[in-house]
């Protein structure tokens, strides 16, 4: 699910967060992919590795050693999966928990009012306490 939020952190390039949400689809929605899986999983591992080079603005192939250790490369992959996550947990959580939940989403920021009336989502009951004498 692409969001909002998640496009303007790809600042326009939707690239490997297309191919992320197809691979995804694939894997436990059962789409049919454009491309063999095989094909699709390298480009999604290029595809990150090119999104992480942009965001952390430097090479892998100027020393990769260096490039691993690096901060901004690090804060780089976390920013990314992080926003993965933020995009595909909603829709995973949806299907998961739909039979059982009523679920709606807002944007961040957004006042949510809740009305929950006594005794309507459960029985409230003593138990088997008994008073002390």
């Amino acid at each position: 699910m692409l969001t909002k939020e998640l496009k303007l952190f790809a600042e326009g390039n939707l690239d490997f967060y297309v191919a992320f949400e197809e691979y995804y689809n694939c894997k436990f929605h059962g789409q049919t992919p454009s491309i063999p899986m095989a094909e699709m999983s390298e480009k999604i591992n290029k595809g990150f590795i090119a999104e992480v080079e942009r965001k952390a603005k430097y090479s892998k192939e100027e020393n990769k050693d260096a490039w691993f250790a690096n901060e901004m490369v690090r804060w780089a992959a976390m920013s990314i999966l992080n926003q993965e996550i933020n995009s595909l947990l909603p829709k995973y959580i949806t299907n998961s928990l739909a039979p059982f939940v009523d679920m709606k989403f807002v944007e961040r920021g957004t006042v949510v009012k809740f009305r929950v009336k006594p005794r309507a989502l459960y029985t409230v009951s003593r138990g088997n306490v008994r008073p002390a004498c």
